[in-house]
């Protein structure tokens, strides 16, 4: 009896033992499961915000895209490129490197092309695109008093329709050393001729610590919107005192200009470029400008450039600035200096401020808001051929001009802009007010904008012109634009 009394103890006290451990065993094993479920929560949520953020991220781009605005590639490319849009996103930026400076929606993709050459480097086709932009409408004014009205080289120009451009745009680098750009416009003139000009081909180089070259035929770096390309603004024409100031291809020539990256937002620009052609009019221009828009109605004298010191300089200095809640500025001062081919002696100098501001709203909505300011001083020296005396023409506007947009897909908006000046007109008119190209002018523009898909839009613009060489001051024009893009991989340019 008493053995299997022990015998029972010993069992008892051996399956006591055997529970105890295994109990142990059990706790511990459990520990580890919950500390490795509890890191493998934390690294799950970690992952899904990260989730979030690029989910909000790519929501945010699309809608850019949808909204017509360009994405931009850098933070010192905050706003216009590009440029500097360089435009280059919508409300502008390194202005034009920019405007910065982007607003049209090209697509954007893998590089169409590319072959790795000898001693790494890569050469790459990055995109091709083409813009095309067709106007339709009607004005009070006739299309010879329009001509002077619309004068822009692209703005619709005609009671009628308006083939405004069809843009080529080829988009390159030879990694890593320089980016390229090649642009080329095909329209139809006022008589129905074709005509081609090549807007830009330059080079940009790149990787050289916070300083950059551009060399080749490019748009000069002036103001919020003379790097723009016709595809890249946001009313149907060009603003007044860019015409008068640069005509009406705006300013471009051959030439270099070298960058400097002062911050992660200031950008300073120095170039010089030949102050010759039908697109350096406020310069020694050419034959024609003379004949058919002459400033101030003077004659050409002069027009030969004998050294460096009758190139034109440019300089711009711009600064972004990000005041949170989806705000984002870009502040830019701009000159120009050079000959004017009135005489040997005969200077042009151009001075501009402009400010540009992109305003995110909650949803779709979005606030883009640009204003700029230019003043010309032309001296025209004594034309002892022609018995005109010397004089100082000075001229002077600005525009601004608001675009609100409700959606994705539509946005309202509003420009006014003026221009004028003094000192006397001479030649073929009377005084500067007789001079459709000096005389005092305002125009107020509304528009409504559809951006019925991400690369196509249809824009109503109504125009009251009140110009003091007319003698109907006021004009009434409405203009129906229909603009579309279509490219490969990363088609759209950097202004």
């Amino acid at each position: 009896m008493r053995g299997s009394i022990t015998g029972f103890i010993s069992v008892s006290l051996g399956l006591m033992l055997t529970v105890s451990v295994s109990t142990t065993v059990l706790a511990d094993d459990f520990e580890k499961r919950f500390k490795l479920l509890e890191s493998t929560i934390q690294d799950l949520l970690k992952r899904d915000e990260e989730k979030d953020r690029i989910i909000a991220e790519l929501r945010d781009r699309i809608s850019d895209l949808n909204a017509g605005r360009r994405i931009p590639e850098g933070d010192e490319q905050r706003q216009h490129d590009h440029h500097e849009h360089d435009h280059q996103d919508r409300a502008g930026g390194d202005a034009h490197e920019g405007h910065g400076e982007a607003q049209h929606a090209h697509h954007e993709g893998p590089d169409i092309f590319s072959l790795e050459l000898d001693g790494g480097s890569v050469l790459r086709l990055r995109g091709l695109g083409v813009d095309t932009a067709l106007s339709a409408g009607y004005s009070s004014a006739t299309d010879a008093q329009l001509n002077n009205l619309q004068g822009g080289g692209h703005d619709p120009s005609q009671n009628g329709f308006t083939l405004r451009t069809v843009d080529l745009s080829i988009i390159g680098a030879l990694d890593p050393y320089f980016d390229a750009e090649t642009h080329i416009a095909l329209f139809l003139d006022d008589e129905g001729e074709t005509r081609l000009e090549l807007e830009e081909a330059f080079l940009t180089t790149k990787n050289l610590d916070a300083f950059d070259i551009k060399m080749g035929h490019y748009h000069t770096e002036f103001g919020y919107f003379n790097t723009l390309h016709l595809h890249d603004w946001d009313w149907v024409d060009q603003p007044i005192v860019l015409s008068r100031f640069f005509g009406g291809d705006g300013m471009r020539q051959i030439g270099a200009r070298a960058g400097f990256t002062l911050s992660p937002d200031t950008r300073l620009l120095i170039g010089a470029q030949n102050a010759k052609g039908e697109t350096m009019r406020s310069f020694i221009a050419n034959d024609e400008v003379f004949e058919e828009a002459p400033i101030g109605g003077r004659s050409a004298n002069a027009n030969e450039i004998d050294n460096l010191a009758e190139l034109v300089y440019a300089a711009r200095l711009s600064h972004g600035a990000n005041f949170g809640s989806g705000q984002q500025w870009m502040f830019g001062i701009s000159g120009a200096f050079g000959p004017n081919a009135t005489g040997n002696d005969a200077q042009t100098r151009i001075f501009g401020a402009d400010v540009s501001s992109q305003i995110s709203l909650r949803g779709d909505r979005y606030m883009l808001w640009v204003m700029e300011g230019m003043y010309r001083y032309y001296e025209a020296v004594v034309d002892a051929n022609n018995s005109l005396a010397a004089d100082d023409l000075e001229d002077w506007g600005l525009y601004s001009q608001l675009l609100y947009g409700l959606s994705s897909e539509w946005a309202l908006g509003l420009r006014y802009e003026f221009a004028t000046g003094s000192g006397e007109s001479v030649g073929n008119f009377a005084n500067r007010e007789a001079d459709p190209f000096r005389t005092d002018r305002s125009r107020v523009s509304p528009l409504a904008q559809w951006q019925f898909a991400p690369s196509a839009k249809l824009r109503l613009q109504y125009n009251h012109d009140d110009s003091d060489d007319l003698a109907d001051d006021d004009v009434h024009s409405v203009w129906l634009d229909l603009s579309w893009s279509i490219g490969a991989g990363n088609s759209g340019d950097d202004h």
